[in-house]
């Protein structure tokens, strides 16, 4: 009989599903313990009517050269971000969880690894496979779906909606590393649209190495920031963000 608390097992992955298929509301009471406020909650909902776009957009050399500055081994971290970082260890020990953990966490995870720069600009979402698919007919069928997928609007918000089944379902892949994995790869997707814009608010400066990994949104200023991002957050949570 499968562990209930086993994240590997068939039970606690259903489980997983099954919350996110029944829309259990995101709660500050319920659900996965984790300090963090309802109001926080509630403005991954409202972000696109009240989001707080930056001034101004810079250029990716300049976002990429302020994250990178930040996310520096060698530079102190303040206050409140090395005590979200030790809000994160805690709660990375979690055996009982829910997928509601990832939205209560990612304040944190902005305090520490972006600066602050993604609260109140980003909507974060589960659904299904069928829900995105309704969504996001483009792709055509569920099998063709990906993990999760960053929206972006010209007010420099950005919508995260993390899929279900994919991250739940897939057998050989661990559910909390995919989770965690798959919320910081979009986070970086996230980070360059608010402060960048889409398209890159410099037309001279756009991604054109983008090229070179065969795809046009993960090119040599996204492979920056996640290998800077990922020896960071191995360093101090032993996670890292997926390919």
């Amino acid at each position: 009989m499968d562990d209930p608390h086993d994240p590997h097992s068939t039970y606690f992955r259903n489980r997983c599903w099954r919350f996110v298929q029944d829309e259990v509301p995101i709660s500050k009471n319920t659900g996965t313990p984790y300090p963090c406020s309802q109001e926080d909650l509630d403005g991954f909902r409202r972000h696109g009517e009240h989001g707080r776009r930056h001034v101004r957009f810079i250029s990716q050399r300049s976002a990429v050269r302020e994250i990178t500055h930040f996310l520096n081994p060698e530079r102190p971290m303040s206050e409140s971000a090395t005590a979200a970082v030790q809000r994160l260890k805690e709660n990375m020990k979690l055996l009982d969880w829910a997928p509601d953990i990832i939205i209560k966490a990612f304040n944190d995870l902005d305090r520490a690894f972006f600066n602050r720069r993604l609260k109140r600009n980003v909507g974060l979402r589960w659904m299904t496979a069928w829900e995105l698919l309704a969504r996001d007919p483009q792709y055509g069928r569920i099998q063709d779906l990906p993990y999760a997928s960053t929206k972006v609007g010209r007010k420099g918000v950005a919508d995260i909606t993390m899929n279900a089944d994919l991250i739940f379902k897939t057998m050989d892949k661990s559910p909390w590393k995919k989770m965690w994995g798959t919320l910081l790869h979009e986070m970086i997707h996230a980070y360059l649209h608010i402060l960048c814009g889409d398209p890159p608010f410099y037309d001279n400066d756009r991604d054109e190495d983008a090229a070179e990994y065969d795809d046009p949104h993960h090119g040599i200023y996204f492979q920056v920031i996640f290998r800077r991002l990922n020896r960071r957050t191995w360093e101090l949570l032993q996670v890292e963000a997926g390919e």
